[in-house]
């Protein structure tokens, strides 16, 4: 993989496969994560969940320095953080971070904030809804995008204590006038890429929700044994 090859990195429990030059995703089952690799550095996007050593995946895609940031702060996302001695995040997610992480420096990144990691360039953007600390990725080379949690065809959670409904509205009508920028969106879950048609999908959905529209009622069972119960809103091959 150091070579920039097309070899595919299969271990037990997940899959490291090049996407496009320099892009990479490492599937853990039931999140994605992402590697950007240029001439002098490379970026880690998410850590996961922890199970496996990302440090390791990392050195097996690329030994040049490494670079790590978040998308955001939950669990699936974060949960590897505390095997690196630094990690961006957005401002608005630190206060927890510390705190679960103390022995970790975490730097802030903004919209507009751009990682240049010799030759490939990579653009913050600011995204809440899902959170309200959401941010995206943009390959500015590739032309592709790493929405998070914040842009798919799977479900976007939305919790009354962390999400922001107008937030995410605001969002997707941001993204889609950036959308000139990039062809594909990858994100964590579900099936990937998506077309950026799935901004407008998203935007109507919540629309929906705003309204005051009822949506279907649904409840899904998580490994630690909760049971969540909501309702589901969806437009098109989006799903809230």
């Amino acid at each position: 993989m150091r070579s920039d090859n097309q070899r595919d990195i299969k271990q037990s429990g997940y899959t490291v496969q090049q996407i496009l030059p320099g892009f990479y995703s490492i599937d853990e089952g039931g999140v994605c994560n992402y590697m950007f690799v240029g001439k002098k550095s490379a970026l880690l996007i998410d850590t996961g969940f922890g199970v496996y050593d990302y440090k390791q995946i990392a050195q097996e895609i690329s030994d040049l320095p490494l670079i790590v940031a978040n998308t955001h702060f939950h669990e699936d996302h974060y949960s590897g953080d505390g095997a690196f001695t630094q990690i961006y995040l957005h401002p608005d997610g630190m206060e927890r971070a510390k705190k679960l992480f103390p022995q970790v420096k975490f730097l802030p990144i903004v919209e507009g904030f751009v990682f240049n990691l010799g030759g490939h360039n990579v653009e913050v953007i600011e995204c809440p809804g899902h959170t309200r600390h959401d941010v995206a990725f943009l390959d500015i080379e590739n032309h592709v995008l790493v929405g998070g949690d914040t842009v798919m065809e799977s479900p976007i959670i939305l919790r009354p204590d962390t999400s922001d409904i107008s937030m995410l509205k605001n969002s997707m009508e941001h993204l889609e006038s950036m959308s000139h920028r990039f062809d594909r969106i990858y994100p964590s879950h579900g099936r990937r890429p998506v077309s950026p048609s799935i901004l407008k999908q998203i935007k109507q959905a919540v629309e929906l929700l705003l309204s005051g529209a009822k949506g279907d009622e649904f409840t899904a069972d998580v490994p630690d044994g909760q049971v969540f119960a909501g309702q589901l809103y969806k437009f098109g091959k989006c799903t809230l």
